[in-house]
């Protein structure tokens, strides 16, 4: 009688443990779509900027959009954030030397770039550089990546 009750528990235990997991990846997915949005709204002011070749403000966007999209990594990696917050700490070199070269290769500007790199001739490791930097796409993939490695450069979490 006992040892049937004591399995009816940890079954129960497992399946509200699943309860809070799903409710953290529903919650999590959620947030993730309004950073989504928030992206394609200034993902249209950044093709309006471009279209007109206003580069201040080209720029101005183009570092926006980067900071949301890091932030969308960041998001994918939300348990490893609560980790973080808890206190489970351990920091990984390679992981926050290449996040925080991706984060000052997307911080400069497309003149910069332009300058730097030369234009994009995909044929030179220069010209390919220039390319990633430049394609809007590209740059977002970039950066989803950018706040994964971060976060993931930063916890350790026991799976």
């Amino acid at each position: 009688m006992w040892e049937v009750k004591r399995k009816f528990l940890l079954v129960v235990d497992r399946r509200m443990n699943m309860g809070k997991k799903k409710f953290g990846d529903t919650l999590m997915l959620i947030i993730e779509i309004i950073i989504l949005f928030i992206f394609l709204f200034y993902y249209e002011k950044f093709g309006i900027a471009a279209s007109r070749m206003d580069f201040p403000k080209y720029d101005q966007y183009r570092y926006i959009l980067a900071a949301i999209t890091l932030m969308m990594g960041i998001g994918l990696e939300w348990r490893h954030v609560i980790a973080i917050i808890k206190g489970n700490i351990k920091l990984k070199p390679a992981y926050l030397i290449i996040s925080a070269l991706i984060i000052i290769g997307l911080s400069l500007s497309y003149e910069r770039v332009m300058i730097w790199f030369g234009i994009m001739n995909l044929h030179t490791a220069k010209g390919t550089i220039s390319y990633l930097l430049a394609m809007p796409v590209l740059r977002a993939i970039i950066s989803i990546m950018a706040g994964v490695f971060l976060v993931r450069g930063i916890s350790e979490l026991d799976e």
